[in-house]
């Protein structure tokens, strides 16, 4: 069986990591495109350093691999 890990947003929105197209640094935060279409930067979810630290250096660490 597959290994799903999710990761929780600053709205409380988890997405499946696995489901990510794209991510985006701007300054201390985060933006996430999950649509498979592709997103206006207006549409992504947002994690942030100062509000989500755990999911930010997880995204952080996925990022880098």
């Amino acid at each position: 069986m597959d290994n799903i890990d999710f990761i929780k947003t600053d709205d409380d929105y988890n997405i499946n990591i696995k489901s990510i197209c794209w991510v985006k640094q701007m300054s201390e935060c985060m933006y996430i495109c999950d649509k498979t279409k592709g997103c206006k930067l207006s549409h992504t979810h947002k994690i942030c350093r100062n509000v989500s630290r755990l999911a930010y250096d997880k995204l952080l660490k996925i990022q880098l691999q």
